[in-house]
């Protein structure tokens, strides 16, 4: 005997997830409590009640991914399930009393209020993941793990970390604020600038999934010794730099707990290294110098003096291209000769930001939080205008999920594959150099 789980009525069909994460049944009899839909864990019995038909549920069925539920019912109407939000993705009326899927999860069948015929029809799930749990508003930029499997997103109330493997809801962790999500190179561990700026502290977390799927993911605290008055952290390859009120600290990821630490007495703010841990550049509130020193030597490379304060500055993938977005607009620059390749003048609103994709060619612009778009790197024209309340937060690092907030209120994760098959159908996708 592996569980139990107590039912208020006798059941009389039961449905295997296909990776035994849930079962999901139905009883015979008319009634209240078969009105409803259901997920049970095996081995602790824990019930979820997803919903409730208007009439009693008739049929229950896993997709083959596991990531769909698809409920019939005597009013001929079917629900489908998302698992990994627990929540209705759409209705479908005049349905039958049961369907069937097929093996790849492309199709499915069901008869239908005439017993003579077949309906077979094409399943297509969406192209985004929605995600629920987080609690606040003003969902701000986030991060991947590098592996993809874990998502960090700051809002108005929590830091909110989903593991992207399960349909768990997410831990939250209380902010004051916590900004500045990011993971170590394997992907093992979160941290994040907690405070406000200049009286903030370095927080660290370990992460392993729950063993109850429908638990939030396990974040166990990891002890830093550091000292307080921080500004902000960057992460180059598997060593933080913490700029705070003492000058910069070069801390290895190994040294966190022991305190070990170069210590440099060089004026540092906000800190922003390159993806491949060559560059690390250092920002001065309401300064428009830019200084940029190699790593791991920290040896002074370049000022660069834009024309106008400064409110953050972004590598491309390569560590080619630095772009340095101020008051007056956006400035791309080369950083094989530390000159600007290119101004392009506006009026960016406060906490302004760009994404890079991996391949280098195109970068998510977000100066507006009206009319954000993924454009062309060189000319900066958009290739793909967003929604005006569509804001990307996150791109994974391989470029095939970007995490977008809607409405300021609700995140998503877009397949960028399954998005650019949508649009070549349409004739809309790009070519990509």
């Amino acid at each position: 005997m592996l569980g139990t789980a107590e039912c208020e009525e006798p059941a009389d069909f039961i449905a295997w997830h296909p990776h035994g994460e849930w079962v999901s049944i139905i009883g015979a009899q008319v009634s209240e409590w078969n009105r409803g839909v259901r997920l049970i864990a095996p081995e602790s019995g824990a019930v979820t009640l997803l919903g409730r038909h208007k009439i009693k549920t008739s049929g229950v069925s896993f997709s083959p991914d596991g990531n769909y539920l698809m409920s019939c019912a005597w009013e001929r109407e079917l629900i489908c399930w998302d698992l990994r939000t627990h929540q209705r993705a759409f209705t479908c009326a005049d349905a039958g009393y049961s369907l069937t899927w097929r093996l790849d999860g492309i199709q499915c069948a069901m008869f239908p209020r005439a017993k003579n015929s077949l309906r077979l029809y094409a399943f297509e799930p969406p192209a985004c993941l929605e995600l629920s749990g987080n609690r606040g508003e003003r969902l701000r930029p986030g991060a991947f793990s590098p592996d993809g499997r874990w998502l960090a997103v700051p809002d108005s109330e929590n830091l909110c970390v989903w593991d992207l493997a399960s349909g768990s809801p997410p831990t939250l962790l209380a902010a004051r604020p916590l900004k500045q999500p990011s993971f170590s190179p394997d992907g093992s561990e979160l941290f994040a600038v907690d405070g406000r700026f200049g009286d903030a502290r370095l927080k660290a977390w370990h992460l392993t999934s729950a063993s109850n799927p429908a638990a939030p993911p396990r974040l166990t605290p990891l002890s830093i010794a550091a000292p307080p008055g921080l500004y902000s952290a960057a992460q180059a390859g598997d060593t933080l730099a913490l700029a705070g009120a003492g000058g910069l600290r070069l801390v290895a990821r190994t040294n966190l707990g022991s305190g070990a630490a170069r210590v440099l007495s060089i004026p540092a703010e906000v800190a922003s290294a390159s993806p491949d841990g060559r560059w690390l550049a250092i920002t001065y509130s309401y300064s428009p110098l830019v200084t940029v020193y190699r790593l791991p030597g920290m040896e002074e490379l370049a000022r660069l003096e834009t024309s106008n304060l400064v409110g953050g500055v972004w590598f491309s993938p390569t560590g080619d291209e630095l772009t340095i977005i101020n008051r007056g607009g956006v400035e791309q620059w080369d950083t094989a000769t530390w000159r600007p390749k290119r101004r392009l003048p506006g009026s960016p609103v406060a906490d302004s930001y760009v994404l890079y994709a991996p391949d280098g060619c195109g970068l998510w612009r977000v100066t507006s939080l009206r009319d954000t778009a993924y454009c062309d790197r060189e000319t900066w024209e958009p290739i793909l205008p967003l929604p005006a309340n569509v804001v990307p937060l996150a791109l994974s690092s391989d470029g095939r999920q970007l995490a977008v907030s809607v409405d300021d209120q609700r995140v998503q994760i877009w397949d960028l594959p399954k998005l650019r098959s949508h649009l070549r159908e349409l004739g809309l996708d790009w070519a990509t150099p």
